[in-house]
């Protein structure tokens, strides 16, 4: 199995998305700015929804899944975005 390798210099920026952003440790005296990205629950549900049907999936099933994770992650999410920057996304022009 190769491994890819990245030079990185102090200069560069790393950008990691996602639940696991919230909760990596970075050691050393780097900086790192956190983000946690919220929108309107309707609006997330739908996106979710429409994804899992893009994959596929039936309502149903979109729908069982969307639970799940709201009830496994929601708690967590909430939990590692105290130490954020809140960014609240909205679906209306400014």
């Amino acid at each position: 199995e190769s491994v890819e390798r990245l030079p990185l210099s102090c200069k560069d920026v790393i950008v990691v998305e996602g639940t696991i952003a919230l909760a990596l440790s970075v050691p050393g005296a780097t900086a790192v700015r956190r983000f946690h990205v919220e929108i309107d629950e309707d609006v997330r549900r739908q996106r979710v929804m429409n994804e899992y049907r893009l994959r596929g999936l039936s309502q149903e099933r979109a729908k069982e899944i969307y639970l799940a994770r709201r009830s496994d992650e929601s708690p967590v999410i909430e939990k590692l975005a105290l130490g954020s920057t809140i960014v609240t996304l909205t679906t209306q022009p400014t």
